[in-house]
């Protein structure tokens, strides 16, 4: 036979889940990608790292490797502002001015909405 709850307990469990909803929705930000620069050598997993600036103005570094599961690159809409040098096995890539970004942070962790899904960058510091 279910017991039902009381009052007081169906209270409870209606504010942790209203507190748990509105934590997952204030985690939820716009950063603007200043720089994406990409590495990639011959034979070797390729590196990803933005330089992006958070809604309080302070600069982060956000880093991904692309063994990593959801790490990729990621395109603005105006591709005009990419370039690329090549020395020795080892290409390197940026592009300036990408735009605004919704993301999802959780502490360091940085999931960031692009057209084609989402890709996955992690904080490192600032530059």
């Amino acid at each position: 036979m279910l017991k039902r709850a009381s009052a007081p307990s169906r209270l409870i469990l209606f504010l942790f889940m209203t507190l748990a909803v509105s934590a997952w929705a204030a985690q939820r930000i716009k950063i603007e990608i200043v720089k994406l620069t990409w590495i990639e050598g011959s034979g070797h997993i390729a590196s990803f790292h933005a330089q992006a600036i958070l809604p309080d103005g302070s600069n982060a570094m956000l880093i991904c490797q692309s063994d990593e599961k959801g790490c990729a690159g990621f395109q603005s809409f105006s591709p005009e502002n990419v370039g690329c040098d090549r020395e020795h096995m080892v290409v390197t890539c940026s592009e300036t001015d990408l735009g605004s970004f919704l993301v999802r942070r959780a502490g360091n962790n940085i999931l960031i909405y692009v057209p084609n899904g989402t890709r996955k960058y992690r904080i490192v510091g600032s530059w």
